[in-house]
């Protein structure tokens, strides 16, 4: 998997950005991978520090995986004088590059203001998504059963998540892109005992991606030598506009959000999100524990 890509949610800025063309960086356990930047370096995140460590020197960053052969996609921000850079991270045990030299060309975006539109980047107006009613459907009154016989409390929480759908973004590091297609968590808000999850989707291939299935489930993080524990589904509770089944192709868009109970993610364990067409067409990513507990109020 050698796409170029980008996933990219600009935290308080007043648009979303998407977009394909910058790298994805490849590491391995038995080496290094170093990533020269043309500028300084201020800040630098991965989203899986447990599992692959970094140092920051000058104007390089060094990568190194803690663990062999972990399968999931992770992700590395890194802010510089001159502006904001974002890549994924993938392992590969054969490592034949393990040298990146990064040019301002992909910078995601200046701290002049000005947003970097090349590379097939496209700078999206948000669209908020129109409010439905959930209970027209056999699958979503399967999944919101906890709610059909309580209209109340149905309005209760579809007015929590038309409130979600008009916060801009909170989250810039959370999701994925794999078979031109983007599954990204944009932010994670909190009221009462319910936990809500702003999900978008973006479709860059020519085929629509038919959403088949969504999995949450957490997994105990684990040496690959050791014995294998039983990842525990984390099931929706409620879910606005699952009746978007439907992905279009050729850059459509769907939204949605997805009520849990709730409940944490401890030191010893991963959230993971699947969201998959069929077994050929999925999309796979972790989200940190920190942004449960860090999760907003509505």
């Amino acid at each position: 998997m050698k796409n170029r890509f980008i996933i990219g949610f600009l935290i308080s800025f007043p648009f979303c950005v998407y977009g394909q063309g910058l790298k994805v960086l490849e590491i391995t356990f038995s080496k290094s991978t170093h990533v020269y930047f043309p500028s300084e370096i201020e800040y630098v995140d991965v989203g899986v520090p447990d599992d692959i460590g970094w140092q920051k020197m000058g104007n390089m960053v060094k990568l190194t995986a803690f663990i062999e052969g972990f399968e999931y996609e992770s992700n590395l921000t890194v802010h510089t004088v001159k502006g904001i850079y974002m890549f994924n991270i993938q392992y590969n045990m054969d490592l034949q590059r393990p040298i990146f030299f990064i040019e301002e060309v992909d910078m995601l975006k200046r701290f002049d203001g000005k947003v970097i539109e090349q590379k097939g980047m496209e700078v999206m107006p948000k669209v908020l998504a129109t409010n439905t009613d959930l209970n027209k459907k056999k699958d979503e009154q399967s999944t919101n059963k906890r709610f059909v016989n309580n209209a109340i409390e149905i309005k209760k929480v579809e007015k929590l998540c038309t409130a979600v759908l008009k916060k801009t973004p909170t989250i810039g590091d959370v999701g994925s892109y794999k078979h031109k297609v983007f599954a990204v968590v944009t932010g994670i808000y909190a009221a009462g005992d319910q936990i809500f999850m702003k999900l978008e989707m973006k479709n860059d291939s020519a085929l629509d991606f038919d959403i088949s299935y969504q999995n949450f489930y957490t997994k105990a993080k684990k040496n690959l030598k050791k014995s294998v524990i039983a990842p525990e589904e984390i099931k929706p509770v409620f879910v606005m506009n699952a009746e978007n089944r439907e992905v279009p192709a050729n850059g459509g868009i769907v939204k949605m959000v997805i009520v849990f109970d709730k409940f944490f993610v401890d030191e010893n364990k991963r959230l993971f999100c699947e969201i998959g067409e069929d077994e050929a067409r999925f999309i796979k990513f972790q989200i940190n524990a920190k942004h449960i507990i860090n999760a907003k109020a509505i």
